[in-house]
């Protein structure tokens, strides 16, 4: 009896563990899937038209577990069940929304359009229904005012009007016409970085500072004629860049005319950095191969998705210097985009401090011209120059390009030791 007693135990013990295992492995699994938008009140194929003030962009995410939802920037509780609703102001004509998940450090972006139509009330006029015209020659009065004397009818007559003042189809309906403008001009142009402009009749010049944007992407700030609208989701979240050029938008009137802007955009390569070993890079295992780039997006990868498969983009900064430090001590960190290597870095025990060979660099976005900063590996230091390695940073070849170039110390915003 004892013996079947421990045999029940050791049996009961397995199955715990079965089952433990199991729980673990759907929770690992839940946890890693990429969160999606499986139901949505606007649809990105087609324009949303309201002539409401607010707009209520109700939706659920699946898989929602540790994901950041932002929309235009502004975080957004999701709930237990995946469901979020955000309530967005709405000026006239087209507001550009982007919804964007944020797990494991990836990025999933959607855009949408919504266009608000202004309500055009136009004034009707009509005679007061108190008043009864009488048209009977015997009822119009022909003494002066201080002679009217009650009519010889038995019926009674109210608000008598003279038979020249009766009100006439053309003033009863007075319809107002609205003339719309048809300027569409784009009469500024602000980089987010340091650049110089030149606004021409159908074409933008734009000339990159190196010093101010070794990434060669930024977001601008674009102003069109008063009542137009820029047919472009550049605002939020639509960036530029020299490998793209040129870069089309379309400036829409208030009469729905159009006119079509080129902007091309060049870099001033004045000297700022030396390039010293450009192309791929040998032991980092990702390249064009098995991680294709669409402009600066990551395609392909481990998930098929972009993902290096340590909650990285693959051949991006972030993933190479990642790589670069687990190369070299032997632990891989997740410390998310390049812009929170700095803070993760010192939480994980590391010390900021001068630049020094096996230290990571780090740009803020303000330096490198992207929300996500950028982040390199330095491999050696002599006097104000600083020798990096690198993914990411696009010095004519395209994004996701190794590169080992020097630049100014001061060229990165902080320094943490990690050898």
């Amino acid at each position: 009896m004892l013996k079947s007693q421990k045999t029940s135990v050791k049996i009961f013990v397995i199955i715990l563990v079965i089952i433990s295992i199991t729980l673990i492995f759907l929770s690992l699994n839940y946890n890693s899937k990429s969160p999606a938008l499986t139901t949505l009140n606007i649809d990105s194929s087609t324009t949303t038209n309201t002539s409401e003030l607010k707009y209520i962009i109700k939706g659920k995410i699946e898989y929602q577990n540790n994901t950041q939802l932002l929309i235009n920037s502004d975080k957004v509780k999701i709930y237990d069940d995946g469901s979020f609703n955000y309530s967005i102001d709405l000026k006239e004509g087209k507001n550009y929304i982007e919804i964007t998940l944020i797990k494991n450090g990836k990025e999933t972006k959607k855009q949408f359009i919504i266009n608000r139509i202004a309500k055009i009330i136009t004034e009707q006029k009509s005679p007061s229904p108190n008043i009864v015209i009488d048209t009977d020659p015997q009822h119009i009065p022909t003494d002066t005012p201080d002679q009217i004397s009650e009519p010889a009818v038995s019926a009674p007559i109210t608000n008598k009007i003279p038979i020249a003042d009766k009100p006439t189809q053309a003033n009863i309906n007075n319809e107002t016409k609205i003339v719309l403008s048809s300027d569409k001009n784009i009469i500024d142009f602000k980089c987010s970085i340091k650049c110089t402009v030149d606004i021409e009749e159908n074409t933008i010049s734009v000339i990159l500072l190196e010093s101010s944007d070794p990434l060669y992407f930024f977001t601008p700030t674009i102003t069109a004629s008063s009542g137009a609208t820029i047919d472009q989701i550049y605002s939020v979240g639509r960036v530029f860049s020299p490998s793209e050029n040129p870069h089309k938008i379309v400036v829409v009137a208030a009469d729905n005319s159009t006119k079509e802007y080129a902007i091309n955009i060049t870099v001033d390569n004045s000297g700022e950095y030396e390039l010293i070993d450009p192309g791929s890079m040998s032991g980092y295992p990702w390249d064009e191969s098995n991680c294709q780039m669409s402009g600066y997006w990551s395609m392909g990868g481990a998930d098929g998705n972009g993902g290096d498969g340590r909650g990285y983009g693959c051949r991006q900064s972030a993933s190479y210097v990642a790589w670069k430090i687990a190369t070299i001590i032997g632990k891989y960190y997740s410390w998310g985009n390049a812009v929170n290597f700095t803070s993760s870095a010192v939480a994980a025990g590391y010390t900021e401090g001068a630049p020094q060979a096996g230290s990571i660099a780090v740009m803020d976005p303000a330096t490198s011209g992207a929300s996500e900063g950028h982040v390199a590996w330095v491999e050696a230091v002599s006097g104000n120059t600083v020798t990096v390695s690198q993914y990411g940073y696009n010095y004519g070849a395209g994004y996701g390009m190794y590169s080992m170039m020097n630049l100014s110390v001061s060229a990165f915003d902080h320094y943490v030791h990690i050898e």
